[in-house]
């Protein structure tokens, strides 16, 4: 009975690991122009000094997606391009009129599919793409980054589970 009970935790752990890691995501972010914080502080992850660091990951709480956009702005004699990373702006706010009070409700919406668009009136890019730290790539293979995530998690769960079964005690 003891070991059915451990088998249940194990398997209720990896529900929960799962679970979770499908809410959270990282993604990188770095913006062109310095961002200014509500609370007066400046943060400088520019695009123009972007590598695949601690640095410039964030947490996502209200994304499922992470995206980045390619600006391209006509000068006089050439084609100007800026990246931008960050979470997808997915994040819904409404108020909801509840036993005679208004309740702040927050949800995710999801109005993005993966892969680019390209604006056709400037030549921008929008990219959407599934999976932590996705949008750090020159352009997004959304196929590989769901089938690499996928495959990763996998990896994961059946090692966890292999190295928690070796250390039950079998009675």
């Amino acid at each position: 009975m003891e070991r059915l009970t451990r088998i249940a935790c194990a398997m209720a752990i990896v529900i929960i690991l799962i679970d979770k890691a499908a809410l959270a995501i990282k993604c990188y972010e770095c913006t062109v122009h310095p961002k200014r914080q509500q609370n007066g502080t400046t943060i400088e992850r520019l695009c123009s000094k972007f590598e695949e660091s601690e640095e410039f990951e964030v947490d996502c709480p209200y994304s499922t997606m992470c995206k980045k956009r390619l600006y391209r702005y006509q000068l006089i004699n050439k084609v100007q391009e800026s990246i931008e990373r960050g979470c997808a702006d997915q994040k819904n706010n409404s108020m909801n009129y509840v036993k005679n009070q208004w309740i702040k409700e927050v949800t995710v919406a999801e109005p993005y599919s993966e892969g680019c668009i390209r604006n056709n009136d400037d030549g921008s890019e929008y990219c959407h793409c599934r999976g932590d730290l996705c949008n750090s790539a020159p352009k997004i293979d959304s196929k590989t980054t769901l089938s690499n995530g996928v495959d990763t998690m996998g990896v994961l769960i059946v090692f966890n589970l292999v190295k928690y079964f070796r250390n039950m005690d079998y009675y």
